[in-house]
């Protein structure tokens, strides 16, 4: 009995997210990418790791290629940040303990699931980008895998910003 428990623990180990490549977060400060006449403005928030640092600078790429203004700050400074002062706040969250982290979940509930808030959840084979009290019917998750892999990057960027694009075209239907 005990080898067949080792034997499930390192199998889960590495399904779980937890890959023999370390995990290591970096520093999120700041950061204001201004264009000239901008036709729109958008807040990243988000954590520090490899893959989100890479998404982030795609982003910023495309959005002000775009004509659209953009600031990227730490998820953890979010309270400082209201949907009401951009046209878009994306949010890039991660997980713990198989669960999304609590910070962004309370962010959109105070700020009561708000149309222009993008909520991104980077998951693995267990999590769900649903928890801490959200409301699935009232926030539509994009999901992603925090791989190494070029083409999911490519393809969570190009979701972000296909949602941007709809929330900034779209009329307000409050």
């Amino acid at each position: 009995m005990k080898a067949y428990l080792s034997f499930i623990l390192l199998l889960a180990i590495p399904l779980a997210g937890c890959g023999s490549k370390p995990y290591t977060v970096k520093t999120v400060d700041k950061k204001v990418y201004p264009v000239s006449q901008p036709r729109a403005s958008v807040c990243i928030l988000t954590y520090g790791s490899e893959f989100k640092l890479k998404l982030t600078s795609i982003l910023v790429t495309n959005l002000n290629g775009d004509k659209i203004g953009v600031t990227v700050d730490s998820i953890s400074n979010c309270g400082g940040y209201s949907p009401a002062s951009y046209d878009a706040v994306i949010l890039l969250s991660s997980i713990e303990g198989f669960t999304p982290l609590k910070l962004p979940a309370d962010y959109i509930v105070k700020n009561q699931y708000d149309r222009k808030i993008v909520y991104v959840s980077m998951y693995y084979l267990f999590a769900a980008p649903y928890g801490h009290g959200l409301d699935s019917s009232k926030i539509d998750a994009i999901t992603s895998a925090s791989t190494g892999d070029d083409n999911a990057l490519k393809d969570t960027a190009k979701a972000i910003l296909a949602k941007v694009d709809r929330i900034i075209i779209a009329p307000q239907t409050e």
